[in-house]
């Protein structure tokens, strides 16, 4: 109310990534395994037993993300800001599936002065390969998925219009 905020939602026709299977025989990567594990996505999962994989756990870092017993329309709404468009599910790929991706990614930090060029970058505390996959060659070569680009109908919100806010 105090900045008179309308809005309104729109479908458009933008550019987005369409995931499809990368595989002539349809199989998935090495990386992407089916898990048979159910949870409920609006409750935080439950901590594993003793010997069990943990059932929901999303795990991210620098050019790397890891997922269990996610569906692919979840992964790719993780994986969708990495590549600043929304990805639309088209692999045909139900239930819930392990996922490993890692990659290098486009923004790198420079080189530490006097670092070995053979040597990983550290990031975070965490080794990244200079010389590694980008997200695009890693999810064909780790998932057997890859992303197309296109165009599709997104809604969208909309500002019709604000102001400065007024006074409390």
């Amino acid at each position: 109310d105090r900045f008179q905020l309308t809005t309104h939602r729109e479908t458009r026709e933008l550019p987005v990534f369409a995931a499809v299977k990368a595989r002539g025989d349809g199989q998935p990567g090495p990386r992407l395994k089916a898990n048979t594990c159910v949870w409920d996505f609006t409750k935080p999962p439950a901590p594993a037993k003793p010997g069990e994989t943990q059932c929901g756990n999303i795990s991210e870092g620098f050019g790397r993300m890891t997922l269990n017993a996610m569906p692919i329309p979840v992964f790719l709404q993780y994986l969708a800001p990495k590549v600043n468009r929304v990805i639309v599910d088209r692999t045909g790929l139900t239930g819930n599936f392990d996922i490993e991706l890692q990659w290098t990614p486009d923004n790198l930090p420079p080189r530490a002065p006097g670092a070995p060029a053979d040597q990983p970058i550290r990031v975070n505390g965490q080794d990244v390969d200079p010389n590694g996959p980008s997200l695009f060659t890693a999810m064909q070569e780790q998932l057997g998925l890859k992303l197309e680009p296109g165009r599709a109908p997104i809604s969208v919100l909309v500002i019709d219009r604000a102001q400065r806010p007024a006074a409390d």
